[in-house]
């Protein structure tokens, strides 16, 4: 299938490129990695892209106060966002918006939805694991409800001002918003990925406000994983992709022997095999958004497709953009490491990719 962005969709990634170009320069890479993720300057450039690009209410449908857009928007967006390595609240916010279209019904917190829409608060969400438990017990007394575990691994957690969960209960899955977002202990996390915030959440007796039924529940944190493993394939096209960019820049600079190293066939062979990575990768998460956003009706599992073909591309790609570089892209000067940490610690987010392989295996065979 030949599949061809329209006119707004590439004003769309061209405006969010542009903005993220001024916004997060590549020089300031190694200065923001140093820094602690997640920090005022992440949450400035967050306010901005929700206020003068409103890319978040893109993802939202109409009815609740977005534009609608849809899965190939998001996914265009993330791409664009893995090319600078953002790791602010954006990701997050995004997943705490699904869970508010999915279990919210219109009328019952919209002005949460609004905040976020507008880049006026930032979200989290907490409980959100593929397994049978979440990790966090909900317990009604009194007519009012409590939340009480650890959810070990939240993005930007340490600095939203929205909480959002999904925790067990006695009549199955929960969601919840977290009335007191003070009353949660956070710890940050140190990572392999120093671009991007991770928090540790503890709530001993939080108290919670529930959000839709079991039902809605269940389906609205199926959808959100779905979308997250979506974001963070979109994210690892547009990490290859600009790996591939630095590593083709220097092959035609960098000299040795009075030539361009990218002269030399070994190079041009990691170049070409490189390029055909993100070529597929960049198709593959397309069709996969594309296809996801109700285009046609498919039981396959896009979303694992898509996480672990673009997954497996970007490590691939980055390594060898270190391979072509050389010395230099050894050295902690040199950015690309952080390119390739970004890559290989996404590998297991939402799902590893042999979880994924399982996954499309089990559909297969008709096992899943």
């Amino acid at each position: 299938m030949f599949f061809e962005l329209v006119e707004d969709q590439r004003h769309l990634q061209s405006a969010v490129r542009s903005f993220l170009e001024r916004a997060c320069p590549e020089h300031s890479l190694m200065q923001r990695a140093e820094q602690r993720p997640g920090g005022s300057a992440d949450i400035d450039v967050f306010r901005r892209l929700c206020g003068e690009l409103d890319v978040l209410g893109a993802i939202v449908p109409v009815d609740r106060g977005g534009s609608g857009a849809g899965l190939v928007e998001l996914f265009l967006i993330f791409k664009e966002l893995g090319r600078v390595l953002y790791g602010g609240p954006f990701f997050s916010s995004v997943l705490a918006a699904e869970v508010l279209v999915n279990t919210a019904q219109k009328g019952d917190c919209d002005s949460v939805l609004e905040a976020l829409i507008q880049g006026e608060s930032t979200g989290a969400v907490a409980g959100l694991t593929g397994n049978s438990s979440t990790g966090l017990l909900a317990v009604e007394r009194g007519g009012g409800w409590t939340v009480t575990g650890r959810s070990a691994f939240v993005f930007a957690g340490a600095e939203a001002t929205t909480l959002l969960l999904f925790a067990d209960t006695v009549d199955g899955l929960g969601s919840f918003l977290v009335t007191d977002p003070g009353s949660v202990s956070r710890t940050t996390i140190e990572q392999l990925d120093l671009s991007r915030s991770v928090a540790r959440l503890d709530f001993d007796h939080v108290a919670v406000r529930r959000i839709g039924t079991p039902e809605s529940a269940l389906t609205a944190r199926a959808r959100v994983l779905e979308v997250a493993a979506l974001c963070i394939a979109a994210e690892q096209v547009g990490v290859a992709e600009r790996a591939l960019e630095i590593a083709v820049e220097h092959a035609k600079l960098r000299k040795q022997f009075g030539s361009p190293i990218g002269a030399f066939q070994a190079v041009k062979h990691r170049c070409a095999d490189a390029a055909v990575a993100v070529e597929a990768a960049t198709c593959t998460g397309l069709h996969a958004a594309w296809a996801l956003n109700g285009h046609i009706e498919t039981d396959q599992p896009l979303a694992s497709i898509a996480k672990s073909v673009c997954t497996e591309a970007s490590v691939k790609v980055t390594a060898s953009a270190i391979q072509i570089l050389g010395g230099i892209g050894f050295t902690w000067e040199h950015p690309i490491h952080l390119y390739y940490r970004r890559a290989i610690a996404s590998r297991v987010l939402f799902g590893s990719t042999r979880d994924h392989r399982e996954t499309i295996m089990a559909r297969l065979l008709g096992n899943g």
